[in-house]
C-alpha cells in the first residue's frame, strides 16, 4: 500500500512488477511450494488490479486526488533505483512472460529471469565502478541490455585523467545519454586520431564525441530541427561512415544543447572564418564597422560576457545560427571567466585553426584610451530637440576632465595587456598583428585591402564609400557617446549620427554643401520626407540656417573635447613620479610584448610613447 503518494520510491515499489519479483525472491530463499507461490503471485495480481481500478475510480470523481508526476517527487531518482533492483527485473520477466503465455512465454521464463539477473549483476557493477550511484532519470532495460561493460571498466580505469574525470561526470549525471550512444563514444575513445590528438599529449578537455564528425554533417544546411536526421540521411552519399553512424544515433551539433556540449568538452562549432584578439583601444569597433560593412562579417564577441560555460553557450548558440562569423576574444580575468580552468577550458574549445587578426597599440596610448575618456558620458542636455532649440539647449557646457591616476596598471593586463596570454593559450592559431596606426587615417584604405587579401575576403564597398565609412574618425570628442541626436519638425525626423549606409537615407551634409569633416557624422533624412521638405522653400530654408549653424558649432565643440582629454605625456609624468608604478608597468608590457616583439619588432619600435617609457625604465635603473 502507498501511505505517501509523494514518495516515488513507495510508489515504484507498489509496481506490480517489483511485487511479484519480491515474492519470486521468497520462493527462491525458501519460501513454500510451487503451489503456494503460484497462488501468492495470482492474489498479488488480483489484489494489484482490485486497488489500480479503484484509485482510477477515485480520482474520475475527484481528480484534484491524483497522485504527482514521479518527478516532482523529492525521492525520484532513489525511487528510480527501485527499477533496477532484482525484484522490479524478475518481476517484469514473469509479466512479459505471462503476457506471451500463448505464444509458449513461461517456456522462456527462465531464459528471461537468466537476462534479469544478469542485468541487475552489471547495475550493480556499475555502481561500484563509480562509487556512487548514477543519475537514471531516462535509462531503460534495452539501454542496459546492449551496454558493454568491460569496455566501460577498461576506460574507467584508464592513466589518461582528464579522460577518466570526463567519463565518471557523465555515467554519474548523464547515464542515459552515455549508455544511449556509448558505441559512438567507445568507437571515437579508442581511435588511433583520439589517442594521437588528445591522449598521447595529456589534452586536459577531450571531448567524448569526434569533433571532425560533428563539423563535416554541419556542412549540410538545415534549420529544421525536427526533419534533420532525415534531410542528413539524404545527403548520405556526401558523407563518410562514421558521419552516418552519428546521424543514425540523433548526434549532431544542432540536436545537443549549449549546456550539454560544454559538459562533453565538444569544441564550438567550426563556423568562423578567423578569430579577432584586440586590446581595448586598438580599435576593434572601427575594424568591426570596417568587417561587418565591407565583407558582412558577424563578429561574436562577450567582453565582461559572463563565467565560461555561459560564453560559451552564447557562441555556441549564435555560430550554429549564422554564417560568415567572426569569434572575437578581448579580456583575460580568471575572475570574470569563472575561474582559470574554466577561462583555459573555453580557449581550449575554440580549436578551429585559422588567421587570429591581433589589434595593438602604444601601450602609453591604450592607458590613455582607458582613463582619458569621460566613458559613457553624453555631452547632450537633449536627445530630441525642435528648430526653436539653441545649440545651447541642447549641448551641454564643456566641463574639465578629472584624471584620477590608479597607483598600479597591472589590472589593464585583463584588457589591454594580452597579446602574449593569447599567444601562449592558442599555439594553432596563426597570428598576424596590426597596429591601430596601421588603419588610421589615409593609410586605412590600403591596409583594409592587404588584410582582405591576406585573410582571403572581398571588400564590397566603393573606394568613396570606404572613405566615408572607414577612413573617418568616431571616437574624437567622446562622439560615440553624443550620438544619436534627433531635430524633429512635425513629422520630419533629422538624425546626427555615426556615418550609416542605408538607401532609404539621404545625407543632408551634401545637399547643404556643409564643410568636410574628419569625423563619423552623419545628417539623414528620409528621401521621401526631403522631397516633401523641398515642396517648402520657407521651412527648407530655415531648417537649412538651422543645420548648418548646428554643425559647425558641434566641428568646433568636438575639437574642444579633443583638447580637453588626458595626453600620453600626462601618463609618462605620472609613471616617472610614481617608481614602484613604473616598475610594475614594465614587468606586464615585458612579459606581454614578448611575442610581439620577436614578430613585428617594426610595430613595437613605432611606438613613440612606449619607447620614451623604456628610456625612463632605464634611467631609474641606472638611479
Amino acid at each position: 500500500m502507498i501511505t505517501n503518494p509523494n514518495s516515488a520510491t513507495q510508489r515504484i515499489k507498489n509496481h506490480l512488477s517489483y511485487k511479484l519479483g519480491q515474492e519470486l525472491i521468497k520462493y527462491n530463499t525458501g519460501g513454500g511450494g510451487v503451489i503456494s507461490l503460484l497462488f501468492k503471485l495470482y492474489h498479488i495480481k488480483k489484489t494489484h488490479h482490485k486497488y489500480l481500478k479503484i484509485y482510477q475510480q477515485i480520482i474520475e470523481v475527484f481528480p484534484q486526488l491524483s497522485y504527482p508526476p514521479l518527478k516532482q517527487c523529492e525521492d525520484y531518482q532513489q525511487g528510480l533505483q527501485c527499477q533496477f533492483h532484482l525484484s522490479y527485473l524478475l518481476g517484469k520477466a514473469l509479466i512479459k512472460a505471462d503476457k506471451a503465455w500463448y505464444k509458449g512465454g513461461y517456456l522462456k521464463l527462465s531464459k528471461e529471469i537468466k537476462e534479469a539477473k544478469r542485468l541487475y549483476g552489471t547495475f550493480k557493477e556499475i555502481k561500484e565502478n563509480l562509487g556512487a550511484i548514477p543519475n537514471l532519470e531516462g535509462m531503460n532495460l534495452e539501454l542496459l541490455q546492449e551496454f558493454k561493460l568491460e569496455d566501460f571498466k577498461t576506460f574507467l580505469n584508464t592513466s589518461y585523467k582528464p579522460l577518466r574525470n570526463l567519463l565518471l561526470h557523465h555515467f554519474l549525471h548523464h547515464f542515459s545519454f552515455i549508455i544511449k550512444h556509448f558505441d559512438e563514444v567507445s568507437l571515437w575513445l579508442n581511435s588511433k586520431e583520439f589517442k594521437e590528438k588528445y591522449e598521447d599529449i595529456n589534452h586536459p578537455y577531450p571531448p567524448l564525441l569526434n569533433p571532425d564528425i560533428l563539423n563535416e554533417l554541419l556542412l549540410i544546411e538545415c534549420d529544421d530541427k525536427q526533419n534533420l536526421k532525415s534531410v542528413l540521411k539524404q545527403q548520405a552519399l556526401k558523407l563518410s561512415k562514421e558521419a552516418l553512424a552519428y546521424i543514425n544515433a540523433g548526434l549532431d551539433y544542432r540536436l545537443i544543447s549549449a549546456e550539454m556540449a560544454w559538459e562533453m568538452n565538444l569544441p564550438l562549432p567550426r563556423r568562423y572564418e578567423f578569430v579577432l584578439m584586440f586590446s581595448h583601444g586598438a580599435g576593434a569597433l572601427a575594424m568591426n564597422h570596417f568587417l561587418f560593412w565591407s565583407a558582412q562579417f558577424n563578429l561574436i564577441e562577450y567582453f565582461y560576457g559572463g563565467v565560461a560555460e555561459v560564453r560559451y553557450s552564447n557562441f555556441y548558440q549564435r555560430l550554429l545560427k549564422e554564417n560568415n562569423n567572426i569569434v572575437g576574444i578581448s579580456d583575460t580575468s580568471e575572475l570574470l571567466y569563472g575561474g582559470i580552468k574554466n577561462r583555459n577550458k573555453l580557449w581550449s574549445l575554440m580549436d578551429k585553426k585559422v588567421k587570429a587578426l591581433v589589434l595593438v597599440r602604444d601601450p602609453i596610448e591604450l592607458i590613455k584610451h582607458c582613463y582619458g575618456r569621460k566613458w559613457g558620458t553624453s555631452w547632450a542636455r537633449l536627445k530630441e530637440f525642435d528648430l526653436n532649440h539653441s545649440f545651447e539647449d541642447v549641448i551641454k557646457a564643456p566641463e574639465p576632465y578629472n584624471y584620477d591616476f590608479p597607483s598600479s596598471y597591472k589590472h589593464l593586463e585583463n584588457q589591454c595587456f594580452l597579446w602574449n596570454t593569447f599567444k601562449e593559450h592558442f599555439p594553432h592559431l596563426d597570428f598576424k598583428y596590426l597596429d591601430v596606426r596601421e588603419f588610421t587615417g589615409s593609410k586605412t584604405i590600403e591596409t583594409m585591402k592587404k588584410l582582405a587579401l591576406e585573410f582571403g575576403f572581398n571588400i564590397k564597398l566603393s573606394t568613396e564609400e570606404q572613405e566615408n565609412m572607414f577612413v573617418k574618425n568616431m571616437f574624437a570628442g567622446n562622439l560615440h557617446f553624443l550620438l544619436p541626436l534627433t531635430l524633429k519638425i512635425d513629422k520630419i525626423k533629422i538624425e546626427f549620427s555615426i556615418l550609416k549606409k542605408d538607401e532609404n537615407l539621404l545625407d543632408l551634409r551634401k545637399e547643404f554643401e556643409l564643410k568636410e569633416s574628419q569625423n563619423q557624422l552623419g545628417i539623414y533624412i528620409l528621401k521621401s520626407d526631403y522631397k516633401e521638405l523641398l515642396k517648402n522653400h520657407k521651412l527648407y530654408e530655415k531648417i537649412l540656417h538651422y543645420i548648418q549653424n548646428f554643425y559647425n558649432k558641434l566641428l568646433e565643440r568636438i575639437k574642444l573635447e579633443d583638447e580637453l582629454m588626458l595626453k600620453p605625456e600626462d601618463i609618462l609624468e605620472h609613471l616617472k613620479k610614481n617608481e614602484a608604478c613604473c616598475k610594475e608597468l614594465k614587468g606586464v608590457l615585458d612579459y606581454e610584448s614578448k611575442d610581439l616583439k620577436a614578430n613585428r619588432p617594426d610595430i613595437v619600435d613605432s611606438w613613440k610613447y612606449y619607447k620614451e617609457f623604456e628610456k625612463m625604465c632605464e634611467e631609474l635603473e641606472k638611479n
